[in-house]
């Protein structure tokens, strides 16, 4: 398995309004196409723990970064 490093990201502003929006969205396109929804029920589900924990993405994207800022393999 060949090794890769790790990419960094850094959301503006209307890219943060991007995400959190997506977390109350209903699927794009043909509702009938399971797959296609199936990623935004997972969306949802986050999306409703956040609200009832009352944390924004941002914080929670935070908590899950190490020290030093970047995700490690399996956050």
């Amino acid at each position: 398995m060949e090794r890769t490093s790790p990419v960094g990201v850094e959301l503006t502003e209307s890219g943060w309004w991007w995400c959190s929006q997506q977390l109350h969205a209903a699927p794009p396109g043909d509702s009938s196409d399971e797959m296609a929804g199936a990623p935004y029920a997972v969306l949802g589900l986050i999306g409703r723990y956040l609200d009832r924990v009352d944390l924004s993405l941002g914080d929670w994207v935070t908590m899950a970064a190490p020290a030093g800022g970047r995700p490690g393999r399996g956050v």
